[in-house]
């Protein structure tokens, strides 16, 4: 709103802003935050970025399929044999949240079926967890860890000319289905030897 003021020589109109009311502030207010609010729920927003990352996951396994040639296909009992009583270890330059590594992984497939999963980032020892568990299906390798996902996740596996080990995901119907995951490039006999940071 503007105001009228006057000099004491000459009548002149003087226009100043005033300062808004509470109700107009208010009103300001509200506009800007409905404006930077999501046009939908937290659930509808949470699950749209989780799309956009599992978009980015797939380009990036579609690229490392691409560049990586298949090897050998494993079945049956010769992927048991590759798989019990053994530990494979997946090692990463960086600790999940950012620090330098190496970062270990270890995948434990006891005799029994249970599956043990363990790193190096938080210390301790591998210890099993009831319900996870592991399964040769074939030409298809099975387990279970609670720690990362409720369901069972399923794999084709092939060794690569310098032995390593290749899972593909095994998950038809799926964008992933087929696509490189890991190589394991370490294979030890027995449970994890743990290591520290």
């Amino acid at each position: 709103m503007f105001l009228r003021s006057k000099t004491s020589r000459n009548r002149v109109l003087v226009w100043m802003w005033r300062a808004p009311t509470r109700s107009f502030a208010s009103a300001m207010f509200l506009a800007a935050t409905l404006t930077a609010c999501y046009p939908g729920s937290d659930a509808v927003y949470a699950q749209r970025q989780a799309a956009e990352r599992q978009a980015v996951v797939t380009q990036n396994l579609r690229a490392a399929t691409a560049q990586t040639p298949r090897g050998t296909p494993v079945e049956g009992e010769a992927l048991r044999k590759l798989v019990v009583e053994r530990t494979w270890i997946s090692e990463y330059e960086r600790f999940p949240d950012g620090s330098p590594g190496p970062h270990r992984t270890y995948d434990y497939f006891r005799e029994d079926g249970q599956f043990i999963w363990a790193h190096n980032w938080v210390y301790g020892e591998a210890k099993a967890m009831a319900g996870d568990s592991w399964r040769v299906e074939g030409s298809r390798l099975c387990w279970r860890n609670q720690r990362m996902w409720q369901e069972a996740k399923c794999y084709t596996v092939a060794l690569d000319t310098k032995a390593g080990i290749q899972l593909y995901i095994d998950a038809p119907g799926t964008p992933n289905h087929g696509l490189l995951t890991r190589v394991i490039k370490r294979s030890e006999a027995g449970p994890p030897k743990m290591t520290g940071r």
